[in-house]
């Protein structure tokens, strides 16, 4: 079937987005191409689309816990009304991660900040619910590669890593909502 079958199958008022795309393919340079992209990115870009309930609600749990890291995932559960197993689809749909791994990511996050903020290593393990400071430095580890004092020190890997959390702008890309 042919680019031009398929535009006349597919009324443009049921998908008015596959007119841009459909003009892309029909484009003959590559200027002409490249206008007809950036205007339909533009295009894209402004339209405003709801997120879904599944996406507010993972939303809304990310922010618990944001709040406290600590809940446990059934109680988490308990407080947006659903399963424990369809949580976890939500935030592995929205997030890319299951909710305790988004929890040990920000117990992480708050974590590297301290000790990017001059916190004594063993006060932070402390006040971030690391059993101990041999804790915290196993868990920096696995999830960064560094360990706590290279961050502090801010010695070879840890210079960059240092540097992000000094902004406080870390999001790993599974944290990115999907539009």
């Amino acid at each position: 079937m042919s680019v031009h079958a398929i535009h006349a199958a597919i009324p443009p008022s049921r998908h008015p987005a596959l007119l841009g795309l459909i003009a892309l393919i029909d484009a003959t340079s590559g200027e002409e191409r490249g206008a007809v992209l950036g205007r339909w990115l533009e295009t894209r870009f402004g339209e405003r689309r709801p997120l879904g309930w599944q996406v507010e609600r993972a939303a809304a749990a990310a922010m618990s816990l944001l709040d406290a890291a600590d809940t446990p995932i059934d109680e988490l559960a308990r407080r947006h009304r659903v399963s424990r197993r369809q949580l976890e689809r939500d935030f592995r749909r929205c997030l890319g991660v299951a909710p305790r791994t988004y929890a040990r990511l920000v117990r992480f996050q708050r974590a590297a900040c301290a000790i990017a903020d001059g916190m004594p290593l063993a006060q932070v393990a402390a006040e971030h619910g690391f059993a101990d400071q041999a804790h915290m430095t196993r868990v920096f580890g696995e999830t960064a590669g560094v360990t706590p004092r290279h961050l502090r020190d801010g010695g070879g890997a840890a210079a960059a890593l240092r540097s992000v959390f000094a902004h406080r702008t870390v999001m790993p890309p599974a944290l990115r909502l999907a539009a």
